[in-house]
């Protein structure tokens, strides 16, 4: 199987090249200043990378390049659309035309964070003929407040709106289109929360990080593996209409960023590294640039329904993501 990839920069762009095999797997990948996603306005630069995708012969196009600086999207809303739009349209126009599926990498930030759990009652009026096994058919059916790929969206932030009109053209362009939406990204290259933590807590005996902001932290690794195995039922079942459209793609389980943050160190501390105290506190208290959906929760059971994938949990990668980050600054031992 032959992909290729935009961007070369990015954690799952990284991950990605770990995967290559030269029996199994080629992965190809293209970023700046080879290929700007913010000048796919330029016919020439459209053309450019059409002639890219012609010359690799991939089996299935990633679109993993984006403008992910969520505080500076604020300041920047034309660069950040030119980007997660515009060129997000672009490539998967450039797919289409060589009848090329594409697969979009997409946010948990289009949706506004406002979903809330369903409490099950009984005094209902709608249960008033259900017997015990209807009522425990309905106490199961409740939304635990997990976003899935049919709520109604309503991002917050210009990135959110930016990433949602992305998925817009994209499907747009594309009818072969798979977009997948993951949350709070992390591993051992790139910027990421994880590897901010370590370094901070290196500087500082306290940390104070929000508590009542709710997701789920995803390994690039398992976001690759993931990709890998759409693409390769893509492939196998090109006209299978199921396999396309939106799916949420996020680790098992759910956190807060102060429980992240409590993982990471303690991961920290079993390895020798910094184990400061980290104190809960809310969004209000914590104010930036951009606003956060306080319910970031994915519901990922269309995918496990679909592709037969479903994503280890959250803790699974910390340890050793934690040991690798150490290890790159030396902090290991340090303590």
């Amino acid at each position: 199987m032959k992909i290729f990839v935009t961007g070369e920069t990015g954690q799952v762009v990284k991950a990605l090249i770990k995967l290559a095999d030269k029996d199994t797997l080629d992965v190809y990948t293209a970023g700046r200043p080879w290929l700007d996603l913010a000048k796919l306005t330029d016919d020439d630069k459209c053309e450019h990378l059409q002639k890219m995708i012609e010359d690799i012969g991939p089996d299935v196009v990633i679109n993993a390049a984006a403008y992910t600086n969520v505080d500076k999207a604020q300041e920047e809303p034309d660069e950040a659309a030119a980007v997660n739009e515009t060129g997000a349209g672009a490539v998967a126009m450039a797919a289409h035309k060589f009848g090329l599926p594409v697969v979009q990498i997409s946010t948990d930030y289009v949706f506004s964070g406002d979903k809330q759990a369903e409490i099950f009652d009984p005094n209902n009026p709608d249960y008033e003929d259900y017997d015990e096994e209807d009522l425990e058919d309905a106490r199961a059916n409740l939304s635990d407040g997990s976003y899935v790929e049919t709520d109604p969206i309503g991002p917050k932030s210009i990135y959110g709106q930016t990433k949602l009109d992305g998925e817009k053209l994209v499907a747009y362009s594309n009818p072969k289109h798979v977009i997948l939406r993951t949350s709070w990204v992390f591993s051992e290259t790139g910027n990421n929360f994880l590897k901010t933590m370590l370094r901070v807590g290196a500087q500082r005996d306290e940390l104070r990080v929000v508590s009542d902001q709710l997701g789920a932290p995803t390994h690039a690794d398992d976001i690759a593996a993931t990709i890998v195995e759409v693409s390769k039922k893509l492939i196998a079942e090109p006209d299978n209409n199921d396999l396309y459209g939106v799916f949420h793609m996020t680790s098992a389980g759910h956190t807060s960023w102060h429980g992240f943050a409590e993982a990471i160190f303690e991961a920290s501390e079993v390895a020798d590294g910094p184990k400061p105290n980290v104190l809960p506190i809310s969004t209000e208290e914590y104010p930036l640039p951009a606003p956060r959906p306080s319910n970031s929760r994915l519901d990922c059971s269309k995918l496990e329904k679909v592709y037969g994938i479903q994503m280890p949990s959250w803790k699974n990668r910390i340890m050793k993501t934690v040991v690798k980050v150490l290890g790159q600054t030396g902090e290991a031992g340090a303590s």
